[in-house]
């Protein structure tokens, strides 16, 4: 390279970059209320705009209970959880996080912080209410319609009942059936 004056070649010639291009991985991993890994949760990413960054946008989360984007672009998304197993409540919130350069490292940054979403990208999910019924502690029973019977109603309240504003049961009795007391509600 000339030097500026044109008189003299410059051979120690130093380039530097303008553009920086930010990619990185991200791992979202998915699990119980116990720490245990859900496979088979279906989640849609999304830029934080709502426009999807790829034409097959959904991902199925592994046996590790992850999902895996390598050298996703510097930019806002969120994943939304579409699909969860059974027995399980999907979780429709929004979980978004950012993909940036932080002192020259790139890192994926989750902006979605709470009781459902760690630091670093594990999302709890919680069972749904399950409810047993049984009369007088038989599953399948043949009911005398001139005889008063017991109804037992059980439910298994998941981790996050905290948060549920109300949880409502209604068991619809048989039209042949005559309801005679209330019943009474026992913690066990």
């Amino acid at each position: 390279m000339t030097a500026d004056d044109g008189s003299t070649l410059n051979y120690d010639v130093h380039v530097y970059a303008k553009n920086e291009i930010v990619r990185e991985d991200v791992v979202l991993q998915k699990v119980d209320d116990s720490g245990q890994a859900l496979a088979n949760v279906d989640f849609a990413l999304y830029y934080d705009d709502g426009t999807a960054p790829f034409n097959d946008n959904v991902f199925t989360t592994d046996t590790n209970g992850e999902i895996r984007i390598d050298s996703l672009s510097k930019g806002k998304y969120y994943f939304e959880e579409v699909k969860a197993p059974e027995r399980y409540a999907t979780n429709n919130k929004k979980i978004y996080f950012e993909v940036l350069s932080n002192n020259g490292e790139n890192q994926v940054f989750w902006t979605s912080i709470d009781s459902f979403v760690s630091e670093n990208g594990q999302v709890i999910n919680y069972g749904v209410p399950e409810i047993e019924k049984d009369v007088e502690d038989i599953d399948h029973y043949f009911v005398d319609r001139d005889k008063e019977f017991v109804y037992n109603v059980a439910i298994k309240t998941p981790g996050d009942i905290h948060k549920y504003k109300t949880l409502g049961v209604t068991d619809i009795l048989d039209e042949r059936l005559e309801f005679v007391t209330d019943g009474s509600i026992a913690d066990g």
